[in-house]
């Protein structure tokens, strides 16, 4: 897998079908098993992907820096001092802290998509387990970005934390579903 660009997006869901496959026979990895077609689609990506594959031994130097942060408020992110958050609904909220704090990255990144797209971003971020996690696959496989993560001590990590603490009703409203529909 290491030379294989994105092959860790495409492992997932057989690497779990195997764990349940071998807790249900009690690991003899000579049982036959079935495939849901989640780990078939990740089969299917690998056939069609692994004669051409290729990973890059670096990306280089980053050309932007982005630092983000998560707080059961909301969240907030900077990009070459020019920051930006949001509050989570409350079903966000309820979710745990490191989720929030992937999450943020991925608004931050949404938000200025424009500036970020096509481009190798550094993400600095105060969770170690947000940046182990990302660090597993750097990348905005969608929008063209190439990302590197890297831990960010709180106290430093001011702005972000400063906008995901905000709180304003002004400035956050949804559509109500029932009446879209």
């Amino acid at each position: 897998m290491p030379g294989v660009m994105y092959g860790p997006l495409h492992y997932r869901s057989l690497e779990m079908s195997k764990t349940v496959a071998l807790q249900v026979t009690r690991g003899n990895y000579d049982k036959a098993m079935v495939l849901p077609s989640s780990a078939k689609c990740d089969l299917n990506w690998w056939v069609d992907n692994v004669e051409t594959a290729y990973n890059v031994v670096s990306n280089g130097e980053s050309d932007l820096t982005m630092t983000t942060d998560a707080s059961k408020t909301g969240w907030g992110c900077t990009l070459q001092d020019l920051p930006t958050g949001g509050q989570w609904t409350p079903e966000e909220a309820s979710g745990h802290i490191n989720f929030l704090e992937i999450k943020a990255v991925l608004l931050g990144l949404q938000s200025f998509g424009d500036k970020v797209a096509d481009r190798h971003v550094k993400v600095l971020i105060d969770n170690t387990t947000a940046v182990s996690c990302l660090n597993q696959m750097g990348t905005a496989y969608s929008m063209g970005v190439w990302i590197t993560t890297a831990h960010n001590p709180g106290v430093a990590n001011i702005v972000a934390d400063q906008e995901s603490r905000k709180t304003s009703s002004d400035l956050e409203w949804a559509l109500d579903l029932k009446i879209y529909q």
